[in-house]
């Protein structure tokens, strides 16, 4: 396609002469402005995605990541987030297997009373049911649930929420 598209130029600039054709020059217009037309969405699609929100709120991924995760990959993440809280809730026990401070902290950010699945519908509810909390971490949205979940009142879940939205704004 390129070495056809040089070709057409080619065959408007006359080899022999610096100016083009007059004849042929309309035709030039109206090629260039087709190239042009065509390239047009590639610089758009360029700028939407260099100025698009990131899927990560520091070093944690958020509700836009959360967003475009399908059902499987929700789970997975929800097994592995709580499989990494409780390997640091064994890690902070004390010798006598008792919990510590730090292991009771760590339990507030899983709701345990829920299932994977329902512990991800929760996550789901607390994107999508309000935009602005897309730049929050998945973390602090568990935690949310797990607030909802253990009976917080409906105050509550909004400083919670209006919380986690001011920390996430840079």
């Amino acid at each position: 396609m390129l070495r056809t598209f040089i070709a057409v130029l080619l065959s408007l600039v006359p080899l022999g002469s610096i100016t083009p054709d007059p004849k042929k020059l309309g035709g030039l217009k109206v090629l260039l402005g087709f190239v042009l037309l065509l390239l047009a969405p590639l610089v758009q699609i360029g700028m939407t995605q260099d100025t698009a929100a990131p899927n990560t709120t520091g070093k944690f991924g958020n509700g836009r990541l959360w967003s475009v995760m399908s059902a499987h990959e929700e789970l997975a993440w929800a097994t592995g987030y709580r499989d990494g809280l409780a390997l640091a809730a064994s890690l902070t026990t004390d010798t006598g297997n008792k919990p510590t401070a730090q292991t009771k902290q760590i339990a507030l950010w899983w709701p345990n009373q829920l299932s994977y699945g329902e512990a991800v519908q929760g996550i789901d509810h607390f994107y999508q049911d309000t935009p602005e909390n897309a730049p929050v971490p998945i973390a602090d949205a568990a935690f949310w649930v797990r607030a909802k979940a253990t009976g917080a009142s409906q105050l509550e879940l909004d400083t919670i929420a209006a919380s986690d939205r001011k920390a996430s704004t840079p």
